[in-house]
């Protein structure tokens, strides 16, 4: 297989040395570069795009991903920004931009962004959104009406698109029960698509999720216990089992689970904004994991730099 990536490679090379600023052969080059963890070098093959094409706004859109991808979300945000100067009116350079506010709790923020990139593209992912800025807000009611207009888009047969509503209704005044009745449906969903896909990551954490708030605590530890690697691997899954135990009042595993998914990289203000986690958080335990891992991340930024 490396064999045959580093032929890939230098045809690509071969293209690009021909044909300075081929969009394809640079995509697929770079792409190539960044599966082998070759960042450096997928990096400098964007940035020779640029260097030909200053004003070519897909460029800067995927060099955008690639810091992304590298946590360098300052250096995303820049070439994303870039992207958007350029292109003002592309849904998915907005969508991205409002991820990285997303990721800074600033929900008003990112939701005007996410707003925006609706209006131009109006699609499932950005509804969603929208409806999960005003989660993380505070504003169930609002969230709930966003979810459920995300129904004209998004496909009824997955899971999430009834349990997104369900979440956010679970929090509304006098609507608990019909956020049960949707959780159930959510359920059944889950555990048919987990049929189909045994071991999938985020079935598996969509069902934990929706086991707890249903208060059906067998399912729930059934469900975590069967998570296997996941539980080791995989951040969503050890956020699902981390909020999953803080409902069940067992908060020391809460603890270890969600340090577990920060550790993997689950952004910590959907940890503090959550409100099935409004008590966790002010816990002092919580607040002294946050700040070794802050900690922590300074000092891998610092070596990065260097």
């Amino acid at each position: 297989m490396a064999g045959e990536a580093d032929s890939a490679i230098a045809a690509y090379r071969n293209t690009l040395r021909a044909d300075p600023g081929h969009y394809v052969a640079t995509y697929w080059l770079a792409e190539l570069l960044a599966s082998h963890n070759r960042l450096a070098e997928a990096e400098s093959t964007y940035l020779d795009l640029a260097a030909i094409y200053p004003d070519y706004c897909p460029v800067y859109l995927q060099l955008g991903r690639l810091y992304y991808a590298e946590d360098r979300i300052e250096d995303a945000e820049a070439a994303w920004q870039r992207s958007r100067a350029l292109a003002p009116r592309d849904a998915t350079t907005l969508s991205n931009l409002g991820v990285i506010r997303y990721r800074r709790n600033e929900w008003s923020a990112a939701r005007e962004l996410f707003l925006e990139a609706f209006g131009i593209k109006p699609e499932c992912e950005s509804c969603n959104n929208i409806a999960t800025t005003l989660y993380f807000d505070g504003k169930f009611e609002e969230s709930a009406r966003y979810f459920e207009f995300a129904f004209q888009y998004c496909d009824t047969n997955d899971c999430d698109t009834w349990g997104n509503l369900a979440s956010a209704l679970y929090w509304v005044d006098g609507r608990r029960d019909e956020a049960q009745t949707i959780y159930r449906r959510a359920i059944r969903k889950a555990v048919s698509g987990l049929e189909q896909k045994p071991g999938d990551g985020p079935l598996t954490s969509f069902l934990i999720d929706y086991y707890v708030m249903s208060d059906d605590t067998v399912r729930t530890l059934v469900t975590i216990a069967g998570a296997g690697r996941l539980l080791d691997e995989n951040a969503r899954v050890m956020y699902s089992a981390g909020s999953a135990y803080e409902k069940l009042g067992r908060r020391e595993l809460a603890l270890h689970h969600l340090g577990n998914a920060v550790r993997h990289g689950w952004p910590v203000p959907v940890i503090e904004s959550a409100p099935v986690l409004a008590n966790l958080v002010k816990d002092p335990v919580f607040k002294e994991l946050i700040g070794s891992e802050a900690a922590a991340d300074r000092a891998q930024a610092a070596h990065k730099s260097q």
